[in-house]
């Protein structure tokens, strides 16, 4: 089984943990830039699938879809922002741990996305 036919039958992405450390520092800065924040977020396809399919849920009953990442963090703000990174960080650690050789094959995809 080659490197495409292992993610192709993951259900899930784990997100970066580097990603989401820059991401949580920008966070806790005083001056963020949201440009800056979203080009960052699009890096990590796993955590920008995971925000839009957040915001364009019906909790947020958005009258058009939202389909860029800074238009997200607009509407939801960066402390719902915060909260659903810090949540999909360890959602995907515990994922990690739970998959075994999950970590390999994302290490590997991530490496050669990169």
């Amino acid at each position: 089984m080659n490197i495409i036919d292992s993610i192709t039958n993951l259900n899930e992405l784990a997100t970066l943990p580097t990603i989401v450390t820059r991401i949580m520092r920008m966070l806790d800065s005083e001056d963020v830039n949201v440009r800056e924040l979203s080009g960052i977020i699009e890096h990590d396809p796993s955590l920008t699938l995971k925000i839009l399919r957040v915001v364009n849920s019906p909790v947020y009953a958005t009258r058009q879809e939202i389909v860029n990442v800074s238009d997200a963090i607009m509407l939801i703000g960066f402390r719902k922002l915060t909260n659903l990174i810090l949540g999909v960080s360890v959602f995907s650690m515990f994922w990690l741990s739970k998959r075994q050789g999950a970590a390999e094959v994302i290490n590997k995809f991530w490496y050669h996305s990169s």
